[in-house]
């Protein structure tokens, strides 16, 4: 889902497809990993979430994910971005589930952890790396 492909830039992939490459302009692992653990998470509130965000900058332009349940509490990722007009967003539904996005989130963060650490502080980090693979453990009993 999330890769390092040059200096400052990571690769957002959802289904085996590039989506787009996002700027370190913000901390991209940190806002996906809290983003999915508030959608994830049912410990910490009352009631599930039914929607957590994502704010991508893509240096000149922008996009937002979002992680929603909005059809029959059915489990959808979109994707809301500027449209051909500068009046206008358009929105991209893809067709993954965002518990097997935050799965192969924690992989990959896991695996190039020590360079995602230049992307924002290693402690906090670890922080919310650890709290999504305990919500993902939960759900998974």
């Amino acid at each position: 889902m999330l890769k390092i492909v040059g200096q400052g830039w990571a690769e957002i992939k959802i289904g085996n497809k590039v989506i787009c490459k996002a700027s370190d302009v913000t901390q991209v692992p940190l806002d996906f990993l809290k983003a999915l653990y508030d959608y994830l998470n049912e410990e910490d509130v009352k009631e599930k979430r039914f929607s957590s965000s994502v704010y991508v900058d893509l240096e000149g332009n922008a996009l937002s994910f979002v992680f929603s349940n909005w059809d029959d509490d059915k489990a959808h990722v979109f994707m809301i971005y500027s449209a051909p007009t500068e009046s206008d967003f358009a929105v991209r539904t893809f067709d993954v589930e965002p518990l097997a996005l935050a799965q192969e989130l924690v992989e990959d963060i896991e695996k190039d952890f020590k360079n995602w650490t230049e992307w924002c502080d290693e402690e906090v980090l670890a922080y919310w790396l650890d709290k999504l693979k305990a919500v993902l453990k939960a759900i998974e009993q």
